[in-house]
């Protein structure tokens, strides 16, 4: 990509997998710097982790799901909303058969890993819930997704909850010992951009570019589907098959709605629930959907109420 002039950087905290596939295509088509943004790609292996430096101060904005922005508003940290990049239901299970696993219900008792704070845990405690498993039967293991497949051929764990490409690549490490289940509608998670409020008020016109970039994107991959999904898995480090497959489940498109309100509203009433957070009353959290940017380009994508 064409370096722009220093000024005009953003410094991006990418979750890099494939749902992060349209900020992929905007940097390798050269949609930033038609924009005149030099964005600089900092790569973390989950959204969480991507907040979690952004709202550190280490960068400016941030891709993240919708758990750890309601983690972050109940911890009143300053930081926008500007746009969803898309929606889905593609967090599963896997778990060797070896542990006498061959159901949900069999995971009682046994050694679960998921991601702490991030959508994979939101989704094991539901589906926990949802299944009359008590969390006290399980034991709770926090490993970083990448971590996963290993740990669990070594038979450190029995089992993990997240999101692709870590499900196909732990698949490929146990073979036929495998078993993966895909439950739907316990919670379909979005893939979101924030940024740090402090910037995004001082410099409203590179988020509106870095927006102008992803709907620019946006339009390339749904005329050019195939190159869109070399593009997310090669920079992902998925396969094909796998990037493919995540983004099948997945509803790509640049907007502000109510849908992605709801769920991070839900997401945090569920925290408190759960304890993941010290019981308190649970805001509005109006103040972190910021829709001006957004609304400014693409009205027709945004809603406000």
């Amino acid at each position: 990509m064409q370096k722009q002039p220093k000024s005009n950087t953003i410094n991006l905290a990418i979750g890099i997998v494939p749902h992060s596939v349209l900020v992929l295509i905007a940097d390798e088509k050269g949609y930033f710097a038609e924009e005149s943004l030099n964005v600089v790609m900092h790569e973390f292996s989950t959204g969480k982790m991507a907040l979690d430096s952004m709202l550190a101060g280490g960068t400016d904005m941030a891709t993240t799901a919708d758990f750890p922005i309601a983690l972050a508003g109940l911890a009143e940290q300053d930081f926008y909303v500007v746009a969803s990049m898309g929606q889905g239901d593609d967090i599963k299970v896997i778990a060797r058969k070896d542990s006498g696993i061959n159901s949900i219900s069999d995971l009682k008792g046994k050694r679960i890993a998921t991601k702490k704070g991030g959508g994979g845990e939101l989704f094991m405690l539901k589906l926990f819930s949802q299944e009359g498993i008590d969390l006290d039967s399980v034991s709770v293991i926090y490993l970083d997704p990448p971590e996963m497949p290993a740990a669990i051929a070594r038979n450190d764990i029995d089992s993990y909850v997240i999101w692709e490409p870590h499900i196909a690549n732990g698949e490929k490490e146990m073979g036929e010992n495998a078993i993966v289940f895909s439950p739907k509608g316990i919670y379909g998670e979005t893939w979101n951009i924030a940024a740090r409020k402090d910037f995004a008020e001082r410099n409203p016109e590179k988020v509106k570019g870095f927006l102008r970039a992803l709907l620019k994107a946006d339009e390339f991959f749904r005329e050019n589907r195939e190159a869109g999904l070399e593009i997310a898995a090669r920079h992902s480090g998925a396969s094909l098959d796998t990037a493919k497959a995540v983004l099948d489940e997945f509803e790509i498109g640049v907007s502000l709605d109510n849908v992605l309100k709801e769920q991070v509203l839900e997401a945090a009433e569920f925290a408190v629930e759960q304890g993941i957070v010290k019981e308190r009353e649970i805001p509005s959290f109006g103040g972190i959907f910021n829709t001006a940017f957004l609304e400014e380009i693409k009205p027709e994508s945004v809603e406000t109420e």
